[in-house]
């Protein structure tokens, strides 16, 4: 008997996938496995925009206190550029996700996230991103 989405959604993972490299297609759930293709898209979004961010506020942490700057958060903007370069270079059509208005959702959050943990007004940050997404990406650029 097939396992159900909603009871073991590993098992039932395994189990469609035996389905179609057997060509079983009735022992598909295809409802199910629609959701789930569509989730993997909105997954690989959701984790660029944490990444994004993460380096965007440590971005604004070193522009804004050059006297707190540390090695951490040097080694997280590192990090998470090499993070974000990898996720792009493995799902390429993410950089269409670049858009003016994206970029302004990440800066916004990240703006929050750097007001809460320097203790600054955020209204102390630029409204709109200084930085493009390409100059935020490059590898020896500190603001």
């Amino acid at each position: 008997m097939a396992t159900r989405y909603q009871d073991d959604p590993a098992l039932w993972a395994k189990e469609q996938a035996a389905a179609l490299r057997a060509g079983r297609w009735q022992d598909l759930d295809l409802e199910n496995l629609v959701e789930e293709i569509e989730g993997l898209s909105r997954s690989d979004r959701r984790e660029l925009m944490s990444r994004m961010v993460v380096l965007l506020a440590h971005l604004i942490k070193w522009a804004h206190q050059p006297f707190n700057r540390s090695s951490s958060w040097e080694q997280s903007i590192k990090l998470q550029r090499e993070e974000i370069v990898e996720l792009l270079a493995e799902v390429p059509s993410l950089e269409r996700t670049f858009t003016k208005d994206w970029q302004q959702k990440a800066w916004t959050k990240a703006r929050r996230v750097a007001a809460i943990e320097t203790g600054l007004d955020e209204k102390t940050f630029p409204r709109a991103c200084p930085w493009s997404a390409d100059r935020a990406l490059k590898e020896d650029y500190f603001p």
